[in-house]
């Protein structure tokens, strides 16, 4: 019988084409874990130089921020301004609240990491965080302490005139009436520390007041009316979901018979516009925001027809994502359309980079503005306070100070 050769020699073959296979497959391998190593540096690669590239326009951001605040933000804060929308909860400084709970800072810590916002929010959102500042406004010392600092800030950001609104609370401390009176104790004293900034007090109605209670806080006012010139006018404010339709009649009474000043948030939300004919037939002092007014036709035509001056706060806007950015603002709208216009800051504590000075040159940046516009903007703004309208003080030197555009 012949010897099986050919079967020692298959399995040979089959052995060398097995390891030239595995040689191959090894080879192959190797190719794609090379690509897949060079697709992965490639990517580490893209990933480092992206981030490189962040940290650089963070850095050119930063140094643009530095330069601005050097040679550029000196200039407007040394402008004379008028401030006449600054809600007293929503503008206390890290500072102020740091002052005032001096004694606890690990709560003040706290209450500042919800307090202040580090980027936009839905409107619910921010009118969730003023009973966190509420809550350590509730005793009359701190109350006092946290209206003459804040009056103090505005002074040292070249405020010279300014209208302070705040809604009296009742608290295990104090009734409404207390609460006003510490207020306007404060206006007082800051009046005598810093006579180069004239004060006055807004109260604010929430709109979630019903009509008695509305009415007994005008009652309140007027009492307090009859012991000092600090409260010089009254809003309507708070949840701009809400109707404010039911408390019209009382800023009717509260201009024909109080002689006070009325200012209206008005339009702050494109889903609630029930009661802003209402309001604009009341032919209202001012208008608080009125930031969608422009969308109606009937409510244009009304606002160039009787000029009813707007207060205008551009950061507050944007951190309320009722405009997008600065140049969707509804400001410079109404300005070609000769609509009087106030810079206002809203609440400067609450919002980053929301001071008046910062305010100024927002505007200024995004609209162009000249000097020229910027002392026509706040000439226009005190011929709407209320003190000018309603002759509550001498304003002669802050007349002077605006034309000349100076704070001397």
């Amino acid at each position: 019988m012949p010897p099986k050769r050919h079967g020692k020699q298959n399995k040979k073959s089959n052995i060398a084409e097995e390891r030239k296979r595995q040689a191959q497959e090894a080879t192959r391998k190797a190719e794609r874990d090379k690509e897949d190593h060079s697709y992965l540096d490639a990517q580490i690669a893209d990933r480092e130089k992206k981030e490189e590239a962040a940290r650089q326009e963070l850095a050119d951001k930063m140094a643009v921020t530095l330069h601005v605040q050097q040679n550029f933000l000196p200039k407007f804060k040394n402008m004379p301004k008028v401030e006449l929308h600054a809600h007293l909860s929503g503008s206390l400084s890290r500072n102020t609240i740091e002052t005032i709970m001096v004694s606890d800072m690990p709560r003040a810590q706290d209450i500042l990491a919800k307090y202040q916002l580090s980027s936009p929010s839905d409107m619910n959102h921010l009118f969730d965080l003023f009973p966190i500042v509420n809550a350590i406004l509730e005793k009359p010392e701190m109350l006092k302490a946290a209206t003459f600092n804040t009056i103090r800030e505005f002074m040292e950001d070249g405020c010279v005139y300014l209208e302070l609104r705040t809604g009296p609370k009742n608290t295990p401390w104090m009734t409404k009436e207390t609460y006003l009176r510490t207020v306007i104790e404060a206006v007082k004293e800051a009046r005598i520390a810093f006579p180069q900034i004239k004060v006055f007090l807004i109260v604010s109605f929430n709109r979630t007041l019903t009509a008695e209670a509305g009415a007994e806080l005008l009652a309140i006012i007027g009492v307090l009316q009859l012991e000092s010139d600090v409260i010089i006018g009254v809003e309507l404010s708070g949840d701009p979901s809400v109707s404010g339709s039911h408390l019209l009649q009382l800023f009717q009474f509260a201009r024909r018979f109080h002689g006070l000043g009325v200012t209206i948030h008005l339009a702050e939300v494109m889903n609630q516009m029930t009661d802003v004919l209402d309001y604009l037939m009341m032919l209202p002092d001012r208008i608080g925001h009125g930031t969608f007014l422009h969308k109606n036709p009937k409510f244009v035509e009304m606002m160039t027809f009787y000029r009813i001056p707007l207060e205008i706060c551009l950061t507050s806007n944007i951190y309320s994502k009722t405009t997008t950015n600065m140049y969707d603002s509804h400001f410079n709208f109404w300005r070609k359309l000769g609509v009087p216009v106030a810079i206002c800051t809203d609440d400067k504590g609450m919002l980053p980079g929301a001071s008046l000075t910062e305010e100024y040159y927002k505007a200024a940046v995004a609209f162009n503005l000249t000097s020229a516009d910027i002392i026509q903007i706040n000439a226009d703004a005190l011929k709407a306070s209320f003190a000018y309208k309603y002759k509550a003080t001498d304003l002669t030197d802050t007349w002077r100070k605006i034309q000349n555009n100076t704070l001397e």
